[in-house]
């Protein structure tokens, strides 16, 4: 797995800077469209980080909005790197849902992680039986050569714990995750097992919220908060259901999900204790 920025982060780093270029020079989507011959669309879905520009077509905009020619060399070298392709477009199409293509990249540059899940173990933690499992049941179309091509990337993703800078995680997971036997009996005290050992890593934290804490700020929501080591990257709230995903990057959103992981934190076991609950559930089971 490649290690750094990865190209869609910075493809959004280019187009946040884009976008206060044309702010800066006062003007708006479609000035800048008519003044350089191109789709107003096209060029809102670079400044919002979703698709790429080439080196001209960029040096001909930034030329519009009066940037120093030092300046502009270094967001044509931004852009040529975010062309560039990511290790998770290495395997074959499909292996990961298009709508997750982005998220996987951003995942990449991340240097933290905040995740609540309510249904499954989070997939960073997840082992090979356990995902395979997950994604049997989520996809009954998928042929079993493309879901272990979906196994073995969530597998390849999972490295970003392990590398020389690591990824910091804090996951919080509501007790039914530890209660649903996903894949069997096996394969389940396997994953608890897993979940069990990867907490003795310094860079992974685990809350169990058990039951009965009742109501809490984000019932029936799943969600990940990733923060980026650039400063100038500000962070992002990520939500999927079953055929699509969100990501939230106004700061009013992302202030509303960090109060809510910061609510689930308080309600939740501590990071001893939930190492305990689920050793304890293990016991349970034999």
């Amino acid at each position: 797995m490649a290690t750094g920025a990865s190209p869609t982060a910075r493809r959004r780093r280019l187009g946040m800077e884009m976008r206060r270029l044309r702010k800066a020079a006062g003007m708006t989507l479609s000035q800048v469209a008519e003044a350089v011959e191109c789709d107003g669309s096209w060029l809102s879905r670079v400044e919002n980080g979703r698709r790429s520009i080439k080196p001209r077509d960029l040096r001909l905009i930034l030329g519009v909005y009066g940037v120093n020619p030092e300046d502009v060399e270094v967001l044509v070298a931004l852009s040529r790197e975010s062309r560039l392709k990511g290790w998770w477009q290495t395997f074959e199409q499909g292996a990961i849902p298009h709508w997750f293509e982005k998220y996987v990249g951003l995942e990449n540059d991340a240097s933290a992680m905040c995740e609540y899940e309510n249904q499954l173990v989070p997939g960073l933690l997840q082992t090979e039986s356990y995902a395979r499992a997950v994604l049997m049941a989520a996809r009954p179309e998928l042929t079993a050569e493309r879901v272990e091509e979906q196994v073995q990337a969530r597998l390849e993703r999972q490295k970003l714990l392990h590398q020389d800078t690591p990824l910091r995680l804090w996951a919080i997971i509501d007790e039914a995750v530890l209660r649903r036997p996903v894949g069997g009996r096996r394969a389940f005290t396997e994953q608890l097992r897993q979940v069990i050992g990867l907490t003795d890593l310094r860079n992974v934290t685990l809350q169990v919220l058990p039951f009965g804490e009742g109501a809490h700020a984000s019932l029936g929501t799943s969600f990940v908060i990733l923060t980026f080591p650039e400063p100038a990257d500000p962070d992002i709230v990520y939500i999927e259901d079953l055929t699509s995903s969100q990501h939230l990057e106004s700061s009013e959103d992302v202030a509303r999900y960090n109060l809510v992981f910061d609510h689930l934190q308080s309600v939740a076991l501590s990071d001893a204790k939930s190492k305990s609950f689920i050793a304890d559930i293990l016991r349970e089971r034999g």
